[in-house]
């Protein structure tokens, strides 16, 4: 039979190829995680935005992205906590203009902006200082309120209790879109950068398309 690749080295050269070989591999695992971990903010978030963006392009977030920008009088920014994601999008909210506020679907009362947001945001000339989490339950939501969520099951948590409020995505207004936006909690700064350039990008987007309504 064919004697293989590594025939022509000699058994100590094939198995010094196939040491260098296993001890490669751990190391491109490693590197492509690190790649994962800085643009998607983990393997989950990555797998997660790949469903996401699947189900976008497949047509699951049509009605999500009717929005009728005539009858919005306030946008609801929400996330799980309501220290990371809505908070850093009410404030880039505020920075526009825009009435807006935020809550979080499983935040409990009165905890600060995660000092590592307030870090950046610090770096981008915005201050989460005075910022104090806020649970969704605790909101009145009206038909006027456009509630923007970071991930569809916080909608689908509202869903109920949201009267006749629209909904949608921020990450479907972003450029580039982002229907699934990962949690940056935990995760490294070179996610936390993207998190926070794709909230900005989303807001604007909303910004603009309310005024043109």
């Amino acid at each position: 039979c064919w004697p293989g690749p590594w025939h022509w080295l000699g058994t100590t050269g094939a198995d010094l190829c196939a040491q260098q070989v296993s001890l490669a591999l751990p190391v491109m695992h490693m590197n492509l995680m690190q790649k994962l971990s800085a643009v998607y903010g983990s393997r989950r978030g990555f797998l997660r935005l790949l469903a996401a963006t699947t189900l976008m392009y497949a047509g699951g977030y049509r009605q999500l992205e009717k929005v009728d920008f005539s009858r919005v009088n306030r946008f609801v920014f929400v996330c799980k906590g309501n220290i990371c994601r809505s908070v850093y999008a009410e404030i880039c909210a505020a920075r526009l203009n825009m009435a807006a506020v935020s809550c979080g679907v499983e935040a409990d009362f009165g905890s600060p902006a995660n000092d590592r947001v307030q870090a950046a945001a610090q770096r981008r000339g915005l201050s989460l200082a005075s910022h104090k989490s806020r649970p969704a339950s605790a909101e009145r939501f009206a038909d006027g309120d456009l509630l923007v969520g970071m991930e569809v099951w916080q909608l689908e948590a509202l869903r109920p209790h949201c009267a006749g409020a629209q909904m949608t995505l921020l990450g479907l207004w972003s450029v580039p879109r982002r229907p699934y936006l990962h949690d940056p909690y935990g995760a490294g700064d070179s996610y936390m950068d993207v998190c926070l350039d794709t909230i900005e990008s989303g807001v604007r987007r909303l910004a603009e398309r309310a005024r043109g309504s």
